[in-house]
């Protein structure tokens, strides 16, 4: 009987949707790095396939389409689309969405469709960058920077679906180095040389992050960035880094220091990347390119991996051959760095139970997330259901029996399947 009871109750829960099988977490990070595919653990550092072109781009609509200039690859098919409306300025990470931007106008390119829709007119603000797009998916807001019509740069906050302009954030900072904004739409992050939040208030070389919503200054840190840099969000741990060519350094999420690592100082920029599967943080730097005496001396480029939680070093190796750059090579350049790698583990996993319905809910943990899968048990860590949830981050279940449940939430995407989230004990009554 009570045998019965347990498969009546897990098969409620499965017929919620379809039960799926769903493979052991074993994907490992998938480096790209130059022309060549480099290994991440093993063979970590040597060359063990050419990299598909293009690799190093922008990942969109789940990563299956990989944008580069003005060509959209579908990793699906193989169909090459030209991006219309003029330069990429960003995409949509979970739809087919594109934001161009044409000297005048910024525009909506759907790759599926090929559909192109005016969104905003925009112009570059005096003594600036020019005009740049940021998204914020989970809100569906295009950020624009561009010139107010009184003068000054300001941002114009669009809900993409109506073309409406929501709000804008005016005269009160100008971009250099990056920046970026939460997939909820409320924080902006800025790493740039020249802020400007009033008239003779400045941080050069500032780290800042401001409210998106009211434009308040929430945090901010002087002197971070030494020569340049580069500005990364990582939303599985929650923080920022930024490198310049000479270290790099994490904050968490109100910016507040969490360390610093040297990098090796050459001529050219190093590139990072952050696996959300793994947690491995991952530098290409070098040495080299430059004339000592008028000999010139030859670059080499080194990848470099560290445990994203504690800033533990894992190894180092060289990779200039492995990447393609020819031997004895004096170009001054920087190497590219891509990683494919399944999504990271799902946050904020939370249930509210209503009776028999079961309504579940949770944050995308990094990366690429095709779908979401359940995993529900009886006994804690135990699997006895794996049910498909699509790709939103919520759902319901309805007509649940009574009892207590196991349960974990996972993305999944082409390359594996995450860790699981935290677990939550159901009790139905």
């Amino acid at each position: 009987m009570e045998t019965l009871e347990v498969a009546r109750r897990v098969l409620v829960l499965a017929l919620a949707s379809c039960t799926v099988t769903v493979a052991s977490v074993a994907a490992q990070d998938r480096l790209f790095i130059g022309t060549g595919e480099i290994g991440s653990a093993g063979r970590f550092g040597e060359r063990i396939a050419n990299a598909p072109a293009p690799v190093h781009g922008l990942f969109v609509d789940d990563g299956r389409y990989v944008v580069s200039g003005t060509t959209a690859i579908d990793t699906r098919t193989g169909r090459i689309t030209a991006v219309m409306g003029g330069a990429v300025q960003t995409g949509d990470p979970t739809g087919p969405s594109l934001f161009t931007y044409d000297g005048q106008t910024v525009s909506v390119f759907r790759l599926d469709t090929g559909q192109l829709t005016s969104l905003i007119a925009a112009r570059a603000p005096t003594l600036s960058a020019g005009v740049s797009v940021k998204y914020a998916p989970v809100a569906r807001q295009a950020f624009v920077f561009r010139e107010a019509s009184g003068g000054g740069p300001e941002i114009a906050v669009v809900a993409v679906d109506t073309g409406v302009v929501v709000r804008t954030l005016g005269g009160i900072w100008s971009f250099d180095y990056g920046w970026g904004v939460s997939p909820d739409g409320h924080r902006i992050v800025a790493s740039t040389s020249s802020l400007l939040l009033s008239p003779g208030v400045s941080w050069p070389d500032g780290l800042v992050q401001i409210d998106a919503v009211s434009g308040r200054l929430l945090a901010s840190r002087s002197n971070e960035l030494g020569s340049g840099g580069d500005l990364t969000d990582d939303r599985h741990f929650d923080r920022y880094y930024t490198l310049d060519r000479f270290q790099l350094k994490a904050f968490d999420s109100d910016l507040r220091p969490l360390g610093a690592l040297a990098v090796r100082s050459s001529c050219a920029q190093p590139s990072m990347a952050v696996s959300p599967h793994t947690g491995r943080v991952y530098v290409v730097d070098s040495v080299g390119g430059y004339q000592f005496y008028g000999q010139p001396v030859p670059i080499h480029h080194y990848l470099t991996a560290y445990d994203g939680v504690t800033g533990r070093f894992i190894d180092s190796r060289e990779v200039t051959a492995a990447a393609g750059v020819p031997s004895g090579s004096n170009s001054c350049s920087a190497l590219p760095i891509s990683v494919l790698t399944a999504p990271g583990a799902p946050r904020q996993f939370a249930a509210t139970v209503t009776g028999q319905t079961v309504a579940l809910s949770w944050t995308d943990g990094g990366g690429i997330v095709a779908s979401f899968v359940l995993q529900v048990g009886l006994a804690p860590g135990q699997t006895l259901a794996t049910v498909a949830v699509g790709a939103a981050s919520s759902t319901t279940v309805s007509g649940v029996p009574p009892g207590r449940y196991f349960a974990r939430m996972r993305g999944v995407n082409a390359f594996g399947v995450s860790r699981p989230s935290n677990e939550l004990s159901i009790v139905v009554p």
